[in-house]
C-alpha cells in the first residue's frame, strides 16, 4: 500500500511523494532489515524516528507491536515467493 506522505496538504498541485507501510528503512522494498529495524525499536536496542514509526505501524493501530512484525515478516515471505517463482 502506498499513502501520501503525512503533513501533506491536499491542496499541493505538484505530485505527493509516496511510502510504503513495512518500508522502515525507506529503500523501496520490504525485507529482513525493516523487521529488524522494527524488533529492535519494540526491544528498545534501536529507536526509529517519527516518520519511521509510522512506517513501522504496519496495521496502523497507532502502536508498533507484535502484529506489525507478523505482517512485515508475511509481506517478505511473499516477495521471496514470487521471486522464486519468477
Amino acid at each position: 500500500m502506498t499513502y501520501p506522505t503525512p503533513g501533506s496538504s491536499n491542496n499541493i498541485e505538484e505530485p505527493q511523494p509516496e511510502y510504503v507501510l513495512g518500508d522502515v528503512d525507506q529503500n523501496e522494498m520490504i525485507n529482513v532489515v525493516d523487521v529488524v529495524l522494527v524488533v529492535s525499536h519494540i526491544l528498545d536496542y534501536g529507536q526509529l524516528n517519527e516518520f519511521q514509526q509510522i512506517l513501522a505501524d504496519v496495521d496502523q493501530s497507532g502502536a508498533i507491536d507484535i502484529t506489525d512484525i507478523v505482517l512485515n515478516v508475511q509481506s517478505v515471505l511473499n516477495l521471496s515467493q514470487k521471486n522464486a517463482t519468477s
